[in-house]
């Protein structure tokens, strides 16, 4: 045996794992001996690729063992699916690695499999008739609910099969044959009849492995905070778990969530992150935790406690993020709170608001961050140890004295989110704002204090050549007859704004200025010799659906930069003015766009409302659905309403798409509109098809989705940010196209432009999201000569891209990753691109720069037929050996598969 097999490959002697075995070894259970008979005479046979299936051998031996070790017959029957789909997606990865291309020799390999797997279920079928062992099996109620619910999750999540391959009828091979189905419902039925249940629906998010994730973190549930416990389930008795494990809640800056397993020892699955303790960017992280905080509270949720560790961070993407266990409906909270010192004997009781109490929370969460990062870890003499007693939990409030380890503005902030009365605490509007600038990276430019405007109602406007208040009193005069209600909102927040100004007295010039020009661009709105310039056009290009939104998000801008505005009560709360009093809705706008914004409010932000509010809201969307208005209907939980996202720069434009940063709850995202010429009724329901197949992916490789507008002259998605870089790292991306290709989705449009790089390193896939609008026959010709270089020769034939044309196109990328150029360089002609790969059937001859096994995988992976082509799961496999061997030369030790890639011209 090989020292390269001694290493990775060991186990007993009576194991089917076990070397000294040759050709089949007989197990009871029968599933995969051919497999792993073939695996071991492969490793023992010393061929080129001994050292990858050694590798892949062990993968596929741990990812077997929960089954092989399980002893409880009927929890190993339900997970029948999970370990056929991983077997037969194994055997595929192991003859693509191994280049077996002989579709008869593949069949066979399939086909002892499936011979198993009908071989096998006479076990089961024997044990389900013994009443003593099957009483003993089923064990106590918990028991007996894990069976059942993982034995219907089984038949739900595989009886169709998740893995296609070109066979009759675009059948599925590891589809549940009708032996297993029928054996698996016997089970079933005479389980339920023993114990007296029945599962209940399952959930979208139930899950029972975090294998089909990168990325993750497995939590039991003993080790989750409230909203999990004894004491959350006692507070929603109708439900066993928080909003986030609901799957309703998508936010950049909350934690992750990709599934949840209420049975047998409940866990949840989620992104891996870290305490942000780290110096350098604590602020930061601090900052973004409080934008996910205000977005909770904008869905009508609040925390049971904001605790330390509440807030945490992404270890792939190094932002601060929430953790969105703990959450309940706001309705089902009551807070007191004692305002007054604890010494004071005139205390009083007081009910606050379950938002302000989290906001104190947050505050007294940030605090111990900071004493457990700063103090605690300190040398005895240098330590505060007043402090080595205090715990988060038993902590209302600050101490009364500064402590060293925070600085003065550390501390005022500080002091503002902990204000014993709840009045006087700091808005989540505010926190992010002014924790930017504690991290040194706040938008708040240097404010020239040396010129001061004394008085604003003597400060004059050049253009209008008057001063504000006339400009706002001849809007109010000349122009008010013909405000919209959106209008109006805008107009009396610019009145605040200017009142608040005028009682402040002296104030800095520049804000004064940007003022001026805020109510001056609104003015021009209005004046008719102005009101179709360019700049006014620009200005109302600014917000997603072009309605008035922008001047309150840029009013909100004013407000965060001016440190001489912060506090004020009134301008931070604006909405949609029709929301205000929705009885009168419909005699302003029958839109379809202002009827789903209603229809968001009344069934994603009912929590924010008073009662009658809402039922006020619901009578509308009934009278709306009674007169066939587009929008009244239900809408799908991805839904984002366009008075919720700002546009910023243009960052580029595609064959169906203006793309834009933006911000979204004061994040950073980016939003992609179609082109209005691109929009008709079948499109606009093909986006909402793209839509939900988009935010049903969940994977740290592929950009999320935040939301989606489907209504309106612009369709529009929001998903997260992230930056083109060099890519040096090639497993990241392939991870995110395997998800893809798992879920059955061709991406259709890979090329490097679409792997983007997030802050914390990890690689995405990008623009999948517009993939399926690509597909229709008007648009094939205009895809086939986009990104020729990129295109496999099928493609530029004419035909629908498969997972086939992914695999090419993605070797196209590694050429270009490694060198630093375009496939086939940038001066030959796409003519001259197309003729090479289509009627030559070649590839870029190999650079320089390319190691034998890296341009080995470029060649299998770009092979002129698609079907001998490898999978994706065979190229991860192949680039895990790569990024081995590369480090083996280094003489490092064995980690992720990079490359040094140069830096493109």
């Amino acid at each position: 045996m090989s020292k390269t097999m001694k290493k990775f490959w060991m186990d007993s002697d009576d194991s089917r794992w076990h070397s000294k075995h040759k050709g089949d070894f007989s197990t009871s259970d029968r599933l995969a001996d051919h497999f792993v008979g073939k695996l071991r005479d492969v490793c023992r046979d010393e061929q080129s690729e001994v050292a990858i299936m050694i590798r892949f051998t062990r993968i596929l031996k741990e990812s077997l063992d929960s089954y092989e070790s399980q002893s409880n017959l009927l929890l190993k029957l339900a997970d029948t699916g999970r370990v056929v789909t991983l077997l037969h997606r194994y055997v595929d990865n192991a003859l693509d690695t191994l280049d077996f291309l002989d579709p008869s020799e593949r069949e066979e390999w399939h086909s002892q499999l499936l011979v198993e797997r009908e071989e096998r279920l006479q076990v089961f079928k024997e044990f389900a008739l013994d009443n003593d062992q099957l009483v003993a099996a089923l064990g106590d109620k918990n028991q007996q609910l894990e069976i059942v619910t993982l034995l219907r999750y089984c038949v739900e999540k595989y009886h169709d099969g998740i893995t296609p391959f070109a066979g009759k009828n675009e059948k599925y091979r590891d589809k549940l044959t009708t032996g297993e189905l029928d054996t698996i419902s016997l089970v079933y039925d005479v389980a339920v009849q023993k114990a007296g249940l029945v599962s209940s629906d399952l959930p979208d998010w139930f899950v029972t492995s975090e294998h089909e994730w990168a990325w993750v973190s497995k939590a039991k549930l003993e080790d989750c905070k409230l909203g999990w416990d004894v004491k959350a389930r006692e507070k929603d008795a109708d439900d066993n778990v928080s909003d986030e494990v609901r799957g309703e809640l998508n936010h950049p800056h909350l934690r992750k969530f990709y599934g949840a397993s209420y049975v047998g020892k409940p866990f949840v699955i989620h992104e891996s992150c870290f305490p942000p303790t780290f110096e350098k960017d604590v602020w930061r992280y601090m900052g973004n935790c409080a934008l996910g905080l205000q977005y909770v509270h904008d869905r009508g949720l609040v925390y049971h406690d904001v605790s330390p560790t509440t807030l945490r961070c992404s270890y792939s993407e190094r932002r601060g993020v929430l953790d969105g266990l703990g959450l309940v409906p706001r309705s089902r909270v009551g807070r007191f709170h004692v305002i007054g010192n604890k010494d004071n004997k005139d205390q009083t009781e007081d009910q606050e608001s379950a938002e302000s109490y989290d906001v104190l929370r947050f505050g007294i969460a940030v605090f111990f961050i900071l004493l457990n990062g700063r103090n605690s870890n300190l040398p005895g003499e240098t330590r505060d140890k007043k402090f080595d007693t205090w715990k988060h939990k038993t902590t209302s409030r600050l101490p009364d004295v500064q402590p060293g380890f925070i600085t003065d503005e550390e501390w005022e902030m500080l002091q503002g989110l902990c204000a014993e009365n709840p009045a006087d605490r700091t808005k989540l509007e505010d926190v992010s704002f002014k924790m930017k600038l504690l991290d040194g990276d706040g938008s708040q430019r240097d404010v020239d204090k040396s010129h001061i405007v004394a008085d604003i109602s003597n400060y004059v406007i050049q253009s209008f050549n008057g001063t504000i208040s006339e400009l706002l009193d001849e809007l109010a005069e000349d122009h008010e007859e013909e405000f919209t209600p959106e209008d109006r909102s805008v107009f009396n927040r610019l009145q605040d704004v200017y009142s608040h100004m005028e009682r402040a007295g002296e104030l800095y010039g520049v804000l004064v200025e940007d003022f001026s020009l805020l109510a001056w661009d609104f003015f021009k709105k209005f004046d008719e010799n102005m009101s179709n310039s360019s700049v006014s056009m620009q200005i109302a290009s600014q917000s997603v659906a072009g309605q008035n939104y922008h001047y309150h998000h840029q009013i909100d801008h004013l407000v965060h930069d001016s440190p001489q505005l912060q506090g004020m009560d009134t301008v931070h709360h604006w909405q949609p003015t029709l929301l205000k009093n929705p009885s009168t809705f419909l005699q302003h706008t029958s839109r379809p766009e202002d009827i789903a914004m209603l229809r968001f409010e009344a069934q994603t932000r009912a929590g924010a409302y008073a009662a009658d509010i809402v039922d006020s809201m619901n009578t509308v969307l009934r009278e709306a659905q009674r007169r066939g208005i587009g929008g009244s209907g239900m809408i799908p939980k991805w839904f984002i309403p366009s008075y919720q996202v700002k546009l910023e720069e243009n960052i580029g434009s595609g064959g169906f798409a203006l793309v834009n940063l933006g911000k979204w709850f004061g994040t950073d995202v980016v939003v992609k509109r179609l082109k209005p010429m691109a929009v008709d009724e079948n499109r606009r329901n093909q986006f909402r098809r793209e839509a939900d197949l988009w935010f049903a992916l969940n994977h740290s490789n592929l950009i999320k989705l935040y939301g989606a507008c489907y209504e309106g002259p612009q369709p529009f998605f929001v998903c997260e940010r992230a930056t083109r870089q060099t890519l040096t790292d090639y497993l990241q991306p392939e991870k995110g196209i395997e998800h893809l290709h798992d879920h059955n989705i061709v991406h259709g449009d890979l090329k490097n432009d679409n792997i983007l790089v997030c802050e914390g390193g990890a690689a995405k896939i990008a623009d999948f999201g517009l993939s399926v609008l690509g597909t229709t026959p008007k648009s094939i010709g205009v895809l086939t000569t986009q990104a020729v270089r990129w295109k496999a020769p099928e493609c530029l034939e004419g035909n629908l891209p498969t997972f086939a044309s992914d695999i090419y196109a993605f070797g196209m990328c590694i050429i270009e990753a490694v060198t630093g150029d375009f496939p086939w360089g940038r001066n030959l002609a796409d003519q001259a691109v197309t003729r090479l790969v289509k009627t030559e059937k070649k590839i870029p001859d190999r650079p320089a720069v390319f190691k034998d096994k890296e341009w080995n995988l470029v060649e299998r992976m770009c092979r002129w037929d698609p079907q001998k082509r490898i999978g994706i799961g065979s190229v991860i496999k192949m680039l895990e050996d790569i990024g081995v061997s590369n480090l083996i030369e280094a003489g490092g030790n064995v980690g992720p598969t990079t490359v040094t890639a140069k830096t493109p011209n």
